[in-house]
């Protein structure tokens, strides 16, 4: 941690594990809560969430830092895959997808605590829905290339834990899910080749094929995501 307003007072470095602990951990995602001043950290070889909370303090001169740093590891889940923040009610979240344990973990960003929901499936993927103000996650297995998705309404979740999840059957399986520019939609592809596509209606749930010829080299949208094109 490096106060760019000052570079020349120390860094603050924070390790992860000890020298004599086996295995490696390596830093992998990281998001910001800023009202809290804590950031929380997902890490390849640990179980962990990392959550790092600034806390201010007087320096003693002028090259000591005006923070400290305090650390906190939350044992929400197995394998966490990847993280999302949202606010809900005025307060930020952190949502976690635990590809080891199969479930969700949601954090609240001001006093670390948090809730699990059991998913069922080894999710690693978490997108968030609508931008900038997300209402929705749209989570996945991209890994496991599971032949479903799951809805995640973020509004009060903690309180109604499961009742605010819902499963779309695929038919097929998921590779990948991109969230179509400007439009309540999201381009699901079912395989490696993106030989078979899919449209997601992010409102009713609902999946439309997609006719491709042949494998996809690659695509891109146009400006506002009325068409796509395919290479």
């Amino acid at each position: 941690f490096l106060d760019v307003s000052h570079p020349e007072r120390s860094e603050v470095t924070v390790h992860l594990s000890k020298p004599d602990e086996p295995g490696t951990i390596v830093p992998e995602e990281l998001v910001f809560a800023p009202e809290a001043g804590t950031a929380f950290l997902r890490a390849s070889g640990s179980n962990d969430i990392y959550a790092f909370t600034l806390i201010s303090r007087e320096p003693e001169n002028s090259q000591q830092n005006d923070f400290v740093v305090s650390i906190n590891t939350l044992a929400a889940g197995t394998l966490p895959a990847d993280v999302g923040v949202f606010v809900d009610s005025g307060e930020r979240k952190i949502l976690v997808a635990n590809q080891g344990s199969e479930d969700i973990t949601i954090i609240d960003a001001y006093t670390s605590q948090f809730v699990n929901l059991h998913v069922g499936d080894p999710v690693d993927r978490v997108l968030l829905w609508p931008q900038p103000d997300p209402t929705t996650a749209v989570i996945f297995s991209q890994g496991a290339m599971r032949p479903r998705v799951h809805f995640l309404e973020l509004a009060d979740v903690e309180a109604r834990g499961g009742q605010n999840l819902a499963t779309l059957d695929t038919n097929g399986p998921v590779q990948n899910i991109e969230l179509i520019p400007g439009r309540d939609q999201a381009l699901v592809l079912h395989d490696d080749a993106r030989s078979v596509l899919s449209v997601m209606d992010l409102t009713e749930r609902t999946l439309s094929p997609v006719t491709s010829r042949g494998p996809l080299g690659g695509y891109v949208f146009t400006p506002g995501g009325d068409q796509l094109v395919g290479y």
